[in-house]
């Protein structure tokens, strides 16, 4: 049985509820999660390092994901029918913003 995966790309600035709950509901379909962290520079906006941002995720989940840097990307282009999909998942969290959570100044209570 071929096995099914998923990436799921990101800055994760701070990885908060809405994120796990996005990466859960992947691995609840039973696929393969690869999670790749855009490597940014630290400032206000991008508080934690990569490292960081790996070991909460990981903390978190454990080893049932796989996480991985990726160059600060800002655009995803891919060609026609090739072989996968892209989709939106909407969740409970989804309304959840890691923008507001830098703006109250939380991030280190997760």
């Amino acid at each position: 049985m071929k096995v099914k995966r998923a990436v799921i790309i990101g800055r994760f600035q701070p990885p908060h509820k809405g994120h796990f709950e996005l990466i859960k509901t992947i691995l609840d379909e039973g696929k393969e999660v690869l999670v790749l962290i855009r490597e940014t520079k630290i400032s206000e906006k991008n508080p934690f390092t990569y490292q960081e941002r790996k070991q909460i995720i990981k903390d978190y989940f454990g080893e049932k994901v796989k996480v991985r840097p990726i160059p600060d990307i800002s655009e995803f282009v891919y060609g026609r029918k090739v072989g996968y999909k892209i989709r939106k998942v909407i969740h409970k969290y989804s309304h959840i913003s890691a923008t507001e959570i830098r703006k109250k100044n939380e991030m280190r209570k997760l």
